[in-house]
């Protein structure tokens, strides 16, 4: 018998509430909310074949996958918590609270020494679910909230204490729990992920960019990399002729093992690793810079290869201070793209209510999202790219948003103007 297909719509809202780190890992905590709306269609399909018993006495519930990895009980990533049932012009909504402790892929995306930009990533997938009698599959497509995009994401308040700052600093106090990394933003790069060829939509990606602690670096090798480097220079302009050569060796091997101390960190651990990036070179240069400063002038007959090191190994201090401000260039960047209005509950937000029956009107499935025309996306909030068999719907950012306006009110003030 071949199986027969229908969708569900499904509207997934996720609670942040913080990130923390564990055994090295990181970790978002916070509460999912899964709304499964079964219409009229789905139930003439499913009727009597959800269950061994063949009545009505069932629930439409999606499992979750993260990263890839199976989400369950078993697993410790969720929990779940309740389900209530509502009636609505949408269907008989079925809806689910879990409680998420969830873990975050991290991948270098940027290595400036001292700094190193991560990405930490949640790509949440609906799995899909089957009958009784295998006669129907039922496919979770998720639809998104119109009026409010924090009815779909959203970053919980800080409890019990006073709110200070704006809102990014709001939302740094509460979320930011990890010990080996800040947040660039708190507001993570939200994905939807359209299958183009299953026509169809179950998953989505969760983005945040952090940062390892630059300054403790800062702190732990470069000041002691500048210790080295005058020592170094005391070293190679010693006045003192009478300077034994096995003594003179033996004082470059000290610094060359003093940097061997700091190489680790200042290499760094990637999945894919490279030979020509900054990092190596401006450790290559601290070790020719070393090895022409050990050159004794007894052996070379002056001191040009000693000082020719000394003064690469002053100048390799370009490479931490060029990176620097590399660094803070990305970091300007970075926070002009994460919009707050997405996750941060304000007075004025539209909350959504599962209760509320008249709610078909707040909603729109990705793909009728996924094909509107540019202009008319980009007014919902929304920008759009391709990646293989699918298209990634976004959150817009704030500078996306702000020449939409732009644009908006152009064309409706030029046929005024034209008048």
């Amino acid at each position: 018998m071949k199986t027969e297909e229908a969708q569900v719509n499904v509207h997934n809202f996720m609670l942040i509430k913080q990130i923390i780190e564990e055994d090295g890992k990181l970790l978002l905590v916070g509460t999912f909310i899964q709304h499964c709306y079964e219409d009229e269609s789905t139930r003439e399909k499913i009727k009597g074949r959800m269950n061994k018993e063949g009545d009505d006495d069932y629930e439409i519930k999606f499992e979750y996958r993260f990263n890839d990895e199976t989400a369950d009980e078993d697993s410790g990533f969720v929990r779940w918590r309740r389900t209530e049932e509502y009636d609505t012009d949408m269907g008989k909504l079925y809806r689910h609270t879990y409680q998420v402790k969830a873990p975050l892929e991290v991948n270098v995306e940027l290595d400036y020494f001292p700094f190193r930009v991560v990405s930490a990533k949640l790509l949440v997938e609906l799995s899909s679910i089957t009958t009784e009698d295998k006669g129907t599959r039922l496919r979770p497509n998720l639809i998104l909230h119109l009026l409010d995009k924090t009815n779909m994401f959203s970053i919980q308040k800080a409890q019990l204490i006073e709110a200070k700052g704006s809102p990014t600093d709001q939302a740094k106090d509460k979320m930011d729990k990890a010990e080996s990394y800040d947040f660039i933003s708190p507001f993570p790069k939200v994905s939807y992920l359209y299958d183009t060829k299953k026509r169809y939509c179950p998953k989505y990606l969760v983005t945040f960019n952090m940062v390892e602690d630059g300054m403790k670096k800062f702190v732990e090798i470069v000041a002691p990399m500048f210790l080295i480097a005058g020592m170094n220079t005391i070293h190679v302009l010693n006045p003192d002729e009478e300077v034994d050569v096995a003594d003179y060796i033996a004082n470059s091997a000290t610094f060359a093992l003093s940097v061997l101390v700091f190489l680790p960190t200042m290499v760094g651990t990637s999945r894919i690793q490279q030979l020509w990036t900054i990092n190596n070179l401006y450790t290559m240069s601290i070790f020719i810079a070393l090895t022409l400063s050990s050159v004794p002038d007894t052996w070379a007959g002056h001191k040009g290869y000693a000082i020719a090191g000394m003064i690469t190994y002053w100048a390799s201090f370009l490479f931490p201070v060029i990176n620097s401000i590399r660094y803070l260039i990305f970091l300007r960047k970075a926070k002009r793209k994460a919009n707050p209005n997405h996750f941060w509950q304000g007075p004025n937000k539209k909350l959504y209510k599962a209760s509320k029956k008249d709610c078909a009107h707040e909603f729109a499935k990705v793909e009728e999202i996924v094909y509107k025309p540019d202009d008319e996306r980009l007014q919902m909030g929304y920008t759009l790219r391709e990646v293989h068999k699918f298209r990634v719907l976004e959150f817009a950012s704030v500078g996306a948003t702000q020449r939409a306006e732009k644009q908006h009110n152009k064309s409706r003030d030029g046929p005024e103007l034209a008048a």
